[in-house]
């Protein structure tokens, strides 16, 4: 009897030590591939700055164009004391309805235009409040630059990191993101982690990245070894007691992938980047554990056939083991989907829309450069309202109106644009038409055209008209006469046309 007890004694102690050892590293391999997807998740990542001179420049335009706008209008904004509209009466809002869309905009650009440095800038515009002409360029363009900025209202959320760190977080804690609910949803580690059997998955696999940290690493009772199955090191406190499944894991499991590598994080979660740490996790998932490959898609070491699950336990024949065991078609087919795995995707994808965004918001904030750069050239155009093309076209065709012969005097000569042709002399019949006009005012008008005239008419026969006269049918006419009617006719109808 005390033979038998003691046999019985012993192969207990035996089996408990065995069921106690831990082989360092023996789970190194596939915890790297999991510190990979963590560390992934533990991206760093800060709201992204672009865009940031858009408003500026709005502002700038707005209160330009404020500057130089119809005085109603800038009246009725003083009188209000530059109130929000919103915070106008019913019977303001009601008188003043026609400003609604642009008063708040208003508003601002008038408080803007009151600052001591913006003041004396905008001196240098109230020239043009009288130059219709540059008020409708700036108007268009600050309304052109309203526009283009409206496009930036639906791109700014995206740059914020909430939605992109939300996903990440919850591919490490769960669907609430939160550390605190880092808990399995039972107390049987098995049930949570793999229930043994090919196919027979943990109800918790998949959920969040450390559970599956916890159902690989963590021991199902106190040893202080246990950790370092995982890694050198991870065996030390708070890893070196029980883990209770259904309760708070997360000091445990942040323990654990604290020893992950730190170069392990990455600059930014690309899909590349993840593409990358998804193939060396499918690649390991695939490798059947424990004798005969019995046990697929699993991570961890299985003890025999595994059939007992994942206790977290391990030994070469009880059939437990130190893992996690996902469902077959979630590996092989998406369905149900992991969903650690697809909260790293809509992570990837958040952090593209925002890297769009933010090119989108820096291509806006160009245009409104250009915009603003133009608006400035205007300051410099002349202050009174330019003249029309038709105007500048009837003065260049004007014909001189000075008889220049009718100067007697050197002074008078000159200061009536004529030629004073003496230099002897400072009177006399000295006065004369500059370059050649002389012989256009009067061939083309007055006594001196109809004896041009004349001398043209009294040829009875064609070869008998001379220079400055024109054969036409049975009579000859004076060609400068003839001219100088079809030269304003086309002049009119030139002047008509651009006038239109």
């Amino acid at each position: 009897m005390r033979c038998a007890l003691l046999i019985f004694v012993l192969a207990t102690n035996l089996s408990d030590q065995a069921a106690a050892s831990v082989t360092e590293g023996e789970n190194y391999n596939d915890f790297s591939v999991l510190c990979g997807l963590v560390s992934f998740a533990q991206t760093t990542v800060d709201d992204r700055k672009a865009g940031t001179d858009i408003q500026t420049i709005l502002k700038q335009l707005n209160t330009i164009n404020l500057t130089i706008c119809d005085t109603n209008i800038r009246k009725a904004i003083k009188a209000q004391n530059k109130k929000k509209w919103a915070n106008l009466g019913a019977t303001e809002q009601n008188q003043l309805a026609g400003y609604k869309d642009n008063w708040d905009l208003w508003t601002e650009a008038m408080a803007h235009s009151e600052t001591e440095a913006t003041a004396a800038a905008l001196k240098e515009w109230e020239k043009h409040r009288n130059n219709e002409a540059v008020k409708k360029q700036i108007h268009h363009l600050t309304e052109t630059a309203l526009t283009t900025a409206k496009q930036a209202n639906d791109e700014r959320p995206k740059l914020l990191a909430a939605t992109i760190t939300t996903h990440l977080n919850k591919a490490l804690y769960g669907e609430t993101g939160l550390a605190k609910d880092l808990k399995a949803s039972s107390s049987t580690r098995a049930n949570v982690c793999g229930k043994g059997g090919d196919g027979n998955s943990g109800d918790d696999a998949r959920k969040a990245l450390l559970l599956d940290v916890l159902c690989m690493c963590a021991y199902e009772a106190t040893d202080t070894n246990a950790g370092k199955a995982s890694c050198k090191g991870c065996e030390g406190s708070p890893k070196n007691g029980a883990w209770t499944s259904n309760q708070d894991g997360s000091a445990r499991a942040e323990f654990l992938v604290s020893k992950c590598p730190a170069n392990m994080k990455p600059q930014a979660p690309s899909r590349a980047e993840l593409a990358a740490r998804l193939a060396a996790f499918d690649r390991v998932v695939h490798n059947a554990k424990g004798s005969g490959q019995a046990e697929k898609f699993v991570l961890g070491v299985v003890g025999g056939s595994g059939a007992a699950g994942c206790t977290g336990e391990y030994n070469a024949g009880n059939n437990k083991g130190r893992c996690v065991k996902y469902n077959e078609a979630s590996i092989l087919t998406g369905t149900p989907p992991l969903a650690w795995r697809t909260n790293l995707a809509a992570a990837v994808s958040a952090w593209e829309a925002r890297e769009a965004a933010a090119s989108k918001l820096d291509t806006i904030q160009q245009q409104l450069h250009i915009l603003n750069s133009t608006v400035a050239t205007l300051l410099w155009q002349q202050a009174t309202a330019a003249v029309s093309p038709s105007e500048q076209i009837k003065e260049k065709m004007q014909l001189p109106t000075v008889n220049c012969h009718e100067h007697k005097t050197n002074k008078t000569c000159t200061d009536n644009n004529c030629k004073w042709d003496s230099k002897e002399k400072s009177e006399g019949d000295f006065c004369k038409h500059k370059d050649g006009a002389e012989q256009a005012k009067q061939k083309g008008t007055g006594a001196a055209a109809k004896e041009e005239a004349k001398k043209c008419s009294d040829k009875k026969k064609q070869e008998e008209y001379k220079d400055g006269c024109k054969w036409e049918g049975e009579t000859c006419k004076d060609f400068t006469i003839i001219f100088n009617k079809k030269f304003a006719l086309t002049a009119a109808t030139l002047i008509a046309l651009v006038g239109f």
